[in-house]
């Protein structure tokens, strides 16, 4: 055994009587910070609050999914796309009888989504890990990731996809420990109630299941034959099937009727309906100046009329940017490293309608956690590692991050001759437990025994300090929830 292996093994001893004090501190300091979020920001800094919000309320006046309307036209396509956030918050609405407004009563109710991600997120990296510096680790750094504290401060869907995301992982670590009929469904069930919340899962829900189809296609058909004894299995069964009802109706039936998974606005309102939502509109005069159909001129009206300042100012920015000649833009090798530039300071700094990055010598020191982990992981990891989960950790970060710039991001930079256009951290959320996971799991469990504890305090303090402390010290009134 080597001395790594032997101070994983004595270190998961020796810190059972500090290890769940240090969870229970972590937890509460991201709880107080993110309430003083939810109180302080003003509603138009979080990424597409104010769209979100509105959403929640147009589905607060009917039970089920509201239609698209004249007055929900700036809010984009309330059905045919993933509606389970919006009922689920709308729903929630209805408990506030604490005199509390809507937006802050519903960024609280955000802030619990963000407490239930950390939790799991602590429950998976204790099923698998061995060193009690490595789980410590990873609490510190999922809940000391700034954009990761301020999204659960605002109202987005985000919040509950990332929640779902990683009680799927949870689920799929545990599964593969614990092999049973329940505990499949289970998996299966989160899976779509996922793939209900954001299309974005799509990916991520296709990546867990080809690593239970590969790893345990043989067990599988065994655990089904026995779910007619089991009552626990029955159960999820039937939460499965009716989720895959709603799964199916939703995106089969767009595809029957669209031809697509989620259809366009224009498909579904008109293209004029359309342009009154922000989003759509920057988009369509885009496409419409860049094929020819209006001029310069034209497209700058067009825009000026966008009522959001933020999507405004975007628009006439990327119109002088699709002015850039094609043979100008990056190749996919030199835009990765601009990519994961981009991902990181918009995932350790705040990114939405006001951006406070990190830059200079922090932003430098959080590249430098990355990188060694990354090195050492390629150094270290050995097939079989901690029962596979490293493995597993690995195969989803670095595909849904593939699917991300091959099919996403590098495709909207060839468009749109912006190479930083969509590179919002957030968008790598889904699977923010397998990189810290790695990121922990390397750093202070496969590195010396006498180093751990110093790892682990530096590393710990520096994202402790990246989140609110440095937070608070770049922001002005502008920031601040007015009255």
């Amino acid at each position: 055994m080597t001395e790594t292996q032997e101070g994983s093994s004595s270190g998961s001893n020796s810190g059972s009587n500090w290890e769940m004090p240090a969870y229970g501190l972590l937890l509460a300091w991201f709880a107080v910070r993110i309430a003083y979020l939810a109180f302080e920001l003003h509603p138009y800094v979080p990424p597409d609050e104010a769209t979100h919000v509105g959403r929640v309320l147009a589905y607060a006046k009917v039970f089920g999914v509201p239609d698209n309307g004249p007055g929900t036209f700036e809010l984009g396509l309330l059905d045919h796309r993933p509606w389970l956030y919006y009922w689920a918050m709308a729903r929630a609405l209805s408990l506030n009888v604490f005199g509390l407004q809507d937006l802050v009563f519903l960024r609280l109710v955000n802030g619990l989504l963000g407490l239930a991600t950390a939790a799991v997120g602590i429950l998976w990296v204790r099923d698998w890990c061995t060193s009690p510096w490595a789980r410590v680790l990873f609490a510190a750094l999922i809940t000391n990731t700034l954009m990761f504290s301020g999204l659960f401060a605002s109202v987005s869907y985000d919040n509950a996809a990332n929640l779902l995301a990683a009680t799927a992982v949870f689920g799929l670590t545990r599964f593969r420990a614990h092999p049973s009929a329940s505990g499949l469904f289970a998996l299966v069930a989160v899976l779509l109630a996922g793939c209900l919340t954001k299309r974005t899962l799509l990916p991520f829900a296709l990546g867990v299941g080809l690593l239970v189809v590969v790893r345990d296609w043989r067990r599988v058909p065994a655990l089904l034959v026995q779910v007619a004894s089991q009552r626990q299995a029955l159960g999820w069964l039937v939460v499965v099937l009716v989720l895959a009802g709603f799964s199916a109706g939703l995106y089969g039936g767009n595809l029957v009727r669209f031809g697509k998974l989620t259809p366009g606005f224009e498909q579904v309102v008109g293209e004029q309906n359309a342009m009154s939502n922000r989003i759509y509109a920057r988009g369509r005069i885009l496409d419409r100046f860049r094929d020819g159909e209006i001029s310069l001129d034209e497209a700058r009206a067009q825009a000026r009329n966008i009522q959001h300042p933020g999507d405004r100012n975007a628009t006439l920015f990327l119109l002088r940017r699709a002015q850039v000649p094609v043979e100008s833009l990056e190749g996919p090798f030199t835009y990765l490293g601009v990519w994961g530039r981009g991902m990181l300071r918009s995932s350790v700094g705040y990114l939405g309608h006001r951006q406070a990055l990190q830059s200079g010598v922090g932003l430098v020191g959080y590249g430098v956690v990355l990188a060694v982990a990354l090195l050492l992981f390629a150094w270290r990891w050995r097939p079989g590692d901690a029962s596979g989960v490293p493995a597993d950790a690995a195969f989803l970060a670095l595909g849904y991050a593939f699917v991300l710039v091959a099919f996403v991001h590098y495709p909207a930079y060839q468009s749109s001759r912006y190479i930083e256009l969509a590179l919002q951290g957030r968008y790598l959320f889904p699977v923010v437990l397998p990189v810290y996971g790695l990121v922990a799991w390397t750093l202070a469990e496969r590195t010396p025994r006498q180093l751990q504890p110093w790892i682990v305090t530096v590393v710990s303090a520096g994202y402790l300090y990246g989140d609110l402390p440095w937070f608070v010290r770049q922001i002005d009134a502008r920031w601040v929830m007015p009255g």
